[in-house]
């Protein structure tokens, strides 16, 4: 069966659009952002797997 008849799994642009503008996440730092935003993807079963932190420390290159 193509992928085109199979009904849409994911969560809409509105659901999607309202994790990442809700108000309990203004002011909270980054981490902590991150981690209402997983908690609320995983409500609609869905694993938040595209973290904006950056898990590898950036190494100064010295010349």
């Amino acid at each position: 069966m193509s992928a085109w008849h199979k009904p849409w799994g994911a969560p809409s642009a509105e659901e999607v659009r309202a994790i990442f503008q809700d108000e309990k996440a203004e002011g909270l730092p980054l981490e902590q952002r991150e981690r209402l935003w997983a908690g609320a993807f995983a409500q609609l079963g869905i694993d938040y797997d595209h973290p904006t932190t950056n898990i590898t420390p950036v190494r100064a290159v010295s010349a």
